[in-house]
Parts: structure tokens; C-alpha cells; sequence
């Protein structure tokens, strides 16, 4: 994340580094968001925290740019997909986020990143374009958008499945040393 954190402004490199649990991310209003962002903020292990956190400030800035933000609120006010809308712009902007990384980019820290960036922008849908978010509709944002990210970084299932043993085969061996 060298390459990432280089375009920061010291200020946003300052709130990344050695931030508490949560400060750096706007949180939404809405109990729904919320709730996903405080469980996957809280999930995130220390050892990829500077990552998440570096990509989803990187992510902000992106959703506050001027001409990305209006581009954003015009789809997400015309769109006759909101589920498809919405996952295939967070893993698109995951993709901006990546390529501005310089090669530098956390894998693991890709999942949880990009449900927050979502987040966020289903908060904007909810602020411009009248969205009512319910469980359900954030649900399916939620797989949309980690297997739109998954694809666009050609991530397939059995990639997914053989972290997840690994990691369940070490926390084993952990267990018994």
C-alpha cells in the first residue's frame, strides 16, 4: 500500500496510522449500514488493518470527488438495477484503487473494504435517490458486491475455499501446539 498511502494527504495518512477501531470511516446514519460496517470494522484483523483502512480512504475519496460523486448519484437515481449498479461500482472502484496502488494491494483486505465502500454508497442512494433500504436488499447488495469484486480481481470460488482451509488448518495447528 507504499504507492496508496503516497497519494495521501498527511492528514489522511495520519487517521490510517495507528487509528482506533472505526475512527477513520464515516458511518452511516442508517441502523442497517451501520450494523455491517461496525461488524466487518470489528472483524478485520490487525494484521491487515493499515490495508483496509488505506483502501477505503482511498475509496472515500473517490465517492467525494466532485465529478465521480455526481456520476454516482446520477446512476444510482436512474438505475432500474440498484443491486447490479451498486456491486458492479464498488468492484470498478475497487479496480481504480488497485491500479493507483502501484501493485501494492492487500488481497485480504480486499473483502472487507469493499462492503464498507458499498456502504457507503448505498447510504448516498438512501440521501439522493430515495432508496428504502431493507435487510434483504442489503443482503443482496452485499453478495453482489463481493462476488463483482471477487470476479473483477479473478478471484473463483476455489481460490476462496482454499484460503478458508488454510486458515481453518493453521487455527488447528495453533489449537493443538
Amino acid at each position: 500500500m507504499a504507492g496508496l498511502m503516497d497519494t495521501m494527504t498527511a492528514q489522511q495518512q495520519a487517521s490510517v496510522q495507528g487509528t482506533p477501531q472505526g475512527s477513520a470511516i464515516p458511518t452511516s446514519s442508517d441502523p442497517i449500514l451501520k450494523q455491517i460496517q461496525d461488524g466487518i470494522d470489528k472483524s478485520v484483523s490487525p494484521n491487515i488493518r493499515r490495508d483496509y483502512l488505506s483502501i477505503v480512504v482511498a475509496g472515500m475519496k473517490v465517492l467525494n470527488d466532485p465529478q465521480a460523486g455526481q456520476r454516482i448519484v446520477s446512476r444510482l437515481q436512474s438505475t432500474n438495477n440498484l443491486v447490479s449498479d451498486v456491486s458492479q461500482g464498488t468492484a470498478n472502484i475497487m479496480a481504480v484503487i488497485a491500479n493507483n496502488s502501484g501493485g501494492q494491494f492487500n488481497v485480504a483486505a480486499i473483502g472487507p473494504a469493499s462492503v464498507v465502500l458499498m456502504c457507503q454508497i448505498l447510504d448516498m442512494a438512501e440521501k439522493t435517490a430515495n432508496l428504502k433500504l431493507t435487510p434483504d436488499l442489503a443482503a443482496q447488495c452485499t453478495k453482489a458486491t463481493v462476488d463483482a469484486v471477487l470476479e473483477k480481481f479473478g478471484i473463483n470460488q476455489n481460490k476462496v475455499q482454499a484460503v478458508v482451509q488454510s486458515g481453518q488448518s493453521q487455527q488447528g495447528q495453533n489449537k493443538a501446539a
